[in-house]
């Protein structure tokens, strides 16, 4: 079985390759051309408007169509894949810098926040330069506030579980 040392070092690893590569997938998105990043999130619009019609019919319709497919770019491309991305990248700094102090937590949030901010701010800013897209402050602070959440869950969730482990801990002892 592996070390504490050895497992924390592959999942650093994992993690980090994982982090490399959805950070490059959310900036080739941004450079997409409107037309191209448009057909992404339409694909996505209609297959859940049409799951929802199947559980209630007529739900989304063409006149709501418009502002469904608003609602879904903004919640699942941008809330939604910086939420999955902060995971990705929160993972890949604990694993790095380990968990052993409150200093050591704080960097790691530190850290871990100012890219997910950085990113955001450099695909808005890649999109404000690219044909047929716009670079939209609203959607730095929609991309910040899904990273953000992914990276207060868990930290919230690492903070839980040392706890448990040092109640164990000291129940042993």
């Amino acid at each position: 079985m592996f070390n504490k040392n050895r497992r924390f070092l592959i999942l650093s690893i994992v993690f980090t390759v994982l982090s490399l590569a959805l950070n490059a997938f959310i900036i080739y998105q941004a450079c997409l051309k409107g037309g191209e990043s448009s057909s992404w999130s339409e694909t996505i619009s209609v297959a859940t408007a049409e799951v929802i019609n199947t559980i209630s019919p007529n739900t989304i319709t063409e006149v709501n169509m418009p502002d469904w497919s608003s609602f879904i770019r903004k919640a699942i491309g941008h809330f939604g894949l910086f939420g999955i991305d902060s995971i990705v990248t929160t993972l890949a700094v604990y694993f790095s810098i380990g968990y052993s102090s409150f200093y050591k937590h704080s960097l790691g949030i530190s850290l871990t926040s100012s890219i997910g901010v950085l990113v955001a701010i450099v695909t808005e800013l890649i999109q404000k330069f690219t044909a047929g897209r716009s670079g939209e402050v609203s959607d730095v602070l929609i991309d910040s506030a899904g990273y953000l959440l992914g990276v207060a869950i868990i930290y919230l969730i690492i903070i839980l579980i040392i706890r448990n482990n040092r109640k164990k801990a000291l129940a042993r002892a």
